[in-house]
């Protein structure tokens, strides 16, 4: 899969929230909706960290996880290490 930047009219619109903490247990961001990172997950996305390119690649992560936690209905998402998580509970208990 090639990477693609999203342009302003493709990626949804999301609105930032900050950082959250992440104590482990319970996890703040408990589903995995892809992952740039680990090839041998089920949800790898098929696109490398593109350590040269870091801030368009770091705005089609955010991108192509707000479009995949839209097409899967929830409103929150986050990003940690490469992943994409959503979770179903608001944005209290950290985030």
């Amino acid at each position: 899969m090639q990477r693609k930047v999203f342009g302003a009219a493709d990626c949804p619109e999301f609105t930032r929230l900050g950082c959250f903490k992440d104590s482990m247990n319970p996890r703040p961001l408990p589903t995995i909706l892809m992952t740039d990172r680990d090839p041998g997950m089920r949800v790898y996305s098929g696109v490398k960290i593109d350590w040269k390119g870091w801030n368009d690649y770091m705005t089609d992560l955010a991108c192509r996880c707000a479009k995949k936690t839209k097409e899967s209905g929830f409103k929150v998402f986050g990003l940690q290490f490469f992943v994409c998580g959503k979770t179903v509970d608001s944005v209290e208990g950290g985030l």
